[in-house]
């Protein structure tokens, strides 16, 4: 079965803050560009409510939507109890009335320090209660990683894996924040394929410059593709742009585009 070839529409950042009021184009746009599907951060949604608005969107253009992202500070119960959890719930309810696929969820970083164990103890509390909560929407749960999750030996990644189930909480890997964390992406990929539900993937050059077009950058994606390939991983792979200086007078349609190709080959 192939890989499913999706993208961010966090893309469109190159052009506007407002994804949201132009969530049509950007649709029409992945279509041409030969996507199956997007992904998009919750706080991108403008009208929640309106959900025909984001489903002709989508639907009309012939595209899924893999999933809704969404992140916290699952670490610290009061931002949990007065804006994490409440927005994780409305994502997750939102989730399930547009049909994704998954809730992406994000770990906040802790910004004095590393988490302590009783710390990623009261995240996987916090993250188990919204697993239960967005599996009843029908939608499945997806770890999100970024570069501090991997930071100290993998430390509080390997906390919340080993403490929820991969049947309630499956994994987006973004394997470059992996990578940059000094993680062998290849050895994390296979310990953890049974989970993988969804791949992020982006391109720099010397660990820092991102570049808008996968594989002109010094990032050894081929190792990574050759892990899905050998597994014919079925699943979603996207494509993730990364806040950065323009590296190309490229549209961001023609990014798009490129990408989309990019992938479709190395998974093929």
């Amino acid at each position: 079965m192939a890989a499913k070839i999706g993208c961010q529409a966090r893309l469109w950042l190159r052009e506007t803050q407002d994804i949201g009021r132009i969530l049509p184009t950007v649709c029409r746009e992945l279509a041409v560009a030969g996507y199956q599907g997007l992904e998009i951060g919750f706080a991108y949604i403008n009208n929640p409510d309106d959900i025909a608005a984001y489903r002709k969107a989508v639907d009309d253009n012939g595209l899924r939507t893999a999933g809704i992202h969404v992140g916290g500070a699952w670490h610290d119960p009061d931002v949990v109890r007065d804006s994490a959890m409440p927005q994780a719930r409305a994502a997750a309810d939102f989730a399930g009335s547009v049909g994704a696929e998954y809730l992406v969820i994000s770990t906040g970083r802790k910004q004095d320090g590393q988490p302590t164990q009783a710390e990623i103890g009261v995240q996987v509390a916090h993250l188990t209660e919204l697993c239960a909560y967005t599996a009843g929407k029908g939608v499945m749960p997806l770890l999100h990683n970024h570069q501090h999750e991997f930071v100290d030996g993998a430390r509080v990644f390997q906390g919340i894996v080993s403490g929820i189930d991969a049947e309630s909480l499956g994994l987006c890997l973004d394997i470059n924040w992996a990578m940059w964390a000094g993680a062998d992406g290849v050895a994390v990929l296979e310990e953890h394929y049974s989970r993988l539900r969804m791949v992020h993937v982006r391109d720099t050059l010397n660990n820092a410059a991102c570049v808008e077009v996968l594989g002109e950058g010094d990032v050894a994606l081929d190792e990574v593709f050759s892990v899905l390939r050998a597994r014919d991983y079925p699943h979603w792979a996207l494509y993730e742009w990364s806040a950065c200086d323009q590296t190309t007078d490229r549209s961001t349609a023609e990014i798009a585009r490129l990408n989309q190709e990019f992938l479709r080959h190395s998974l093929s």
